[in-house]
């Protein structure tokens, strides 16, 4: 008995402090939270971004029109269009502020500027004589035609409420689409008026005048000297629809690529001021809209809340 006691006691002596060391340990630090997957508004960014965009629209209007017709000399019979528009492709830029509510849908406030649209017009005025319109190739009385070219300039600025809906993230790529709804500024700068005065005594199938049913044009009767027509800005109601790609350049830096269909409503003209010392409304250009290719960067904002924590180091005894 006496030996067994004597082990008993030096086994205890031995195993006291290791049992004391392990009590003294710290438990083991809690998991650290997963890092969040690319392409979601991340805990570290606010839901608020920056956005610019430029691009290229191609551009088409609705027919061109006086904005008032013209008064007939008395006695007489005037008929008028415009015909054979054109409106060139225009540049554009945009910049915006906006806010992604979720992973799913976000809006943003654009204002965006269209660079100056070259546009061509020509009137076509046929006026008789006599009370009865101008007839094909043959008519009674005398058939003038009025031919002007209404060659200037059309820009746009506008402001845009876009809101966006995003269709999930591949591969750091998230298709996207929008509608916007907004206002624009339709401006005609630089336009003028002129063209030529043709008399004959019937019309052909092109719309020009003939002499007795011949193929041979009628002739000039007078050159319409270049006259000016005033600058004027219109205010329209505005839409869009909107498609894209946007991809995660960075986790605060996404790069845009997008389709757009744009209405931007209708451009007017001011007064046309006649060399012979007279003036006429001016015409306008309905419908302006635009299939615009877009290309732009949109930048997450940081929050500015708590940074995030830093797990503790676990305590180690140094005997």
């Amino acid at each position: 008995m006496g030996k067994l006691r004597q082990a008993v006691v030096a086994a205890a002596l031995i195993l006291a402090p290791q049992f004391a060391m392990a009590a003294d340990m710290l438990p083991p630090p809690p998991p650290l939270d997963p890092p969040p997957l690319r392409g979601s508004v991340m805990p570290e960014f606010s839901g608020w971004y920056l956005r610019g965009d430029v691009g290229v629209g191609a551009v088409k209007s609705g027919e061109w029109s006086v904005l008032s017709p013209t008064v007939p000399t008395p006695g007489t019979t005037l008929q008028e269009n415009i015909r054979n528009t054109s409106l060139a492709d225009s540049p554009l830029w945009s910049v915006g502020v906006g806010y992604a509510v979720n992973n799913w849908f976000r809006f943003d406030l654009t204002g965006e500027y269209r660079g100056s649209i070259v546009a061509k017009g020509t009137y076509f005025g046929y006026q008789n004589s006599l009370t009865q319109p101008c007839g094909l190739l043959t008519t009674t009385g005398n058939c003038v035609l009025y031919q002007n070219n209404y060659p200037g300039n059309i820009s746009t600025a506008a402001l845009f409420l876009n809101g966006y809906v995003d269709l999930g993230t591949w591969y750091s790529i998230t298709p996207y689409v929008g509608a916007g709804v907004g206002i624009a500024r339709n401006s005609t700068k630089g336009f003028t008026d002129s063209g030529v005065n043709v008399n004959g005594t019937g019309v052909n199938q092109l719309g020009l005048p003939v002499v007795n049913a011949n193929a041979n044009l009628g002739g000039p009767t007078g050159t319409v000297a270049i006259s000016s027509i005033r600058d004027r800005s219109t205010y329209s109601v505005a839409w869009a629809l909107m498609a894209g790609l946007a991809y995660d350049v960075t986790p605060g830096l996404k790069l845009e690529m997008g389709y757009r269909y744009t209405n931007f409503g209708t451009a007017k003209t001011g007064l046309i001021d006649c060399l012979c010392a007279q003036t006429y409304d001016g015409f306008k250009v309905p419908s302006l809209s635009s299939h615009d290719f877009r290309v732009g960067m949109r930048w997450l904002l940081g929050d500015p809340g708590a940074p995030p924590m830093i797990p503790q180091a676990p305590l180690v005894r140094k005997y």
